[in-house]
């Protein structure tokens, strides 16, 4: 039957779960408590949680994605801003970096939408980054998707444009990105967007 994660007295409203087990069998979840991400984890496949920690900082936050190290050690929790803000953990959850600005492009609204840590420790953030950042306000037009990539444990991240899509005829802001690993560290970038402004949106990896 299904069970709070947490009821949380006093939120106005929870959204956008992301959840991920680990190799040892703990599951970790995050979420918004309102405009708060936070994390918790559980360890008897979702029947009990651990009280949630606010990994944000007590910041206003949108559309949060998370990864982790296959053991669960190194934890990656990224959410949107306008730009892309990221705190990480190496301890399981149990301690969390302060959170921090990772982009520098302030001419793009950018979306976190997929996260992996792989074999060797590198950490790789999907995202898409709508042409509406600080000082715009229309969102038409040339939609990039990027990769953020780190290999220093969080502590910096460098951007790579992959792609450049757009806006479609149904939402201004219609692209959406996303990426898995294997064990050996090969990885696939997924995304959607259309080919030119106010066409339909297609998938492309």
């Amino acid at each position: 039957a299904p069970v709070f994660v947490c009821a949380c007295p006093g939120v106005q409203g929870q959204f956008d779960p992301v959840i991920q087990f680990t190799s040892t069998g703990t599951v970790y979840a995050t979420w918004m408590n309102w405009y708060d991400t936070v994390f918790s984890k559980s360890t008897d496949q979702g029947q009990a949680w651990s009280a949630p920690v606010e990994v944000s900082g007590a910041r206003w936050t949108d559309h949060p994605w998370f990864g982790s190290s296959a053991d669960g050690r190194d934890i990656y929790v990224f959410w949107a801003q306008g730009d892309v803000f990221e705190a990480h953990s190496h301890d399981s959850g149990a301690t969390w970096s302060v959170p921090r600005k990772i982009n520098t492009d302030r001419q793009r609204y950018y979306y976190p939408e997929g996260v992996a840590v792989l074999p060797d420790g590198t950490v790789l953030l999907a995202a898409a980054a709508y042409p509406c950042g600080k000082g715009t306000s229309v969102c038409s037009g040339a939609i990039n998707i990027s990769v953020f990539r780190s290999t220093d444990g969080g502590a910096s991240f460098t951007e790579q444009n992959v792609e450049a899509v757009s806006s479609g005829v149904d939402f201004a802001t219609s692209a959406l990105a996303t990426l898995a690993s294997d064990a050996a560290g090969r990885t696939l970038l997924i995304y959607t967007g259309a080919p030119s402004v106010g066409a339909n949106s297609q998938l492309f990896i």
